[in-house]
């Protein structure tokens, strides 16, 4: 299984293959970083070279030129950065096009991240009992290398079960039996109530975690995502998106970490 780190000739080439790094240790990968070329690749060549990795120099628009190596069949997710966050998206153009265009999972870097050892993985768990199955199996290659896995689940007043109201009811029970149902692997879910974002981004700095991992619909255009620009937007440790699209074979390139999507109000992850 392939990473590609992709590095150009800033300030973010050096987190970005750094996380790439980590992330291919963590759940045993390989890395082989790539760059677009247009007036010299020296600070890409040199990078490459202290990390020992793989460098791959590209030609062309530099989208379609990552868009076109992301697609091959080696090739299991992407590792790129956000380039710091614009007025109306949360990562830059390039980021922005891999993103929305990749049928893999894109590992996002912040332009300041906060970078350790892989250890500790985030899964936010959205839904309530009444949802759809939850994705299956996609924290296989995570679980098989001993990361820790850490859920949390965010009520909101459309989300939160009724049952709650009940004398002989209270959280902690309901989400042991959330859990149990849901993401039985991961050894702790944190729960949390208001706005899902803020939350998220909260409960990652509270348990310490390294990455973050959401599901999406592949569309940042204002109005959508809500949940993953604002989690771009103010996490400092890096975000794996995995993208949600059932007729695409690509969908599950990498077989081991998602969000288990569940949601009693939308059935699946469209606007997140």
């Amino acid at each position: 299984m392939e990473l590609l780190a992709a590095i150009d000739a800033g300030a973010s080439a050096r987190p970005v293959l750094d996380a790439a790094v980590a992330f291919a240790t963590a759940i045993g990968a390989t890395v082989r970083a790539v760059h677009v070329t247009e007036d010299g690749a020296d600070t890409p060549i040199r990078l490459a070279e202290e990390r020992g990795v793989p460098l791959t120099l590209l030609h062309g628009d530099e989208c379609d030129a990552l868009l076109a190596e992301l697609r091959r069949e080696d090739v299991a997710a992407c590792v790129a950065g956000t380039h710091g966050t614009l007025t109306d998206r949360p990562v830059g153009h390039v980021a922005t096009q891999l993103l929305e265009g990749s049928s893999k999972p894109v590992l996002v870097v912040p332009f300041e991240p906060r970078l350790r050892p892989l250890r500790r993985v985030l899964v936010p768990i959205e839904g309530s009992v009444e949802s759809v199955e939850p994705v299956p199996g996609l924290l296989r290659p995570v679980l098989e290398q001993g990361l820790e896995v850490v859920a949390v689940h965010v009520l909101t007043s459309g989300t939160a079960p009724a049952m709650l109201d009940h004398p002989d009811w209270g959280l902690e029970p309901w989400g042991s039996e959330f859990l149990e149902r849901y993401l039985p692997e991961a050894s702790d879910i944190d729960l949390r109530t208001g706005p899902v974002g803020r939350h998220i981004v909260a409960a990652a700095e509270n348990a310490e975690a390294d990455m973050v991992v959401l599901t999406w619909s592949r569309v940042l255009s204002a109005g959508r995502a809500t949940v993953v620009r604002e989690v771009l937007e103010h996490c400092s440790v890096p975000i794996l998106l995995v993208p949600l699209d059932p007729d695409d074979p690509d969908a599950d390139a990498l077989d081991g970490v998602a969000e288990r999507s569940v949601s009693r109000a939308r059935p699946g992850s469209a606007d997140r």
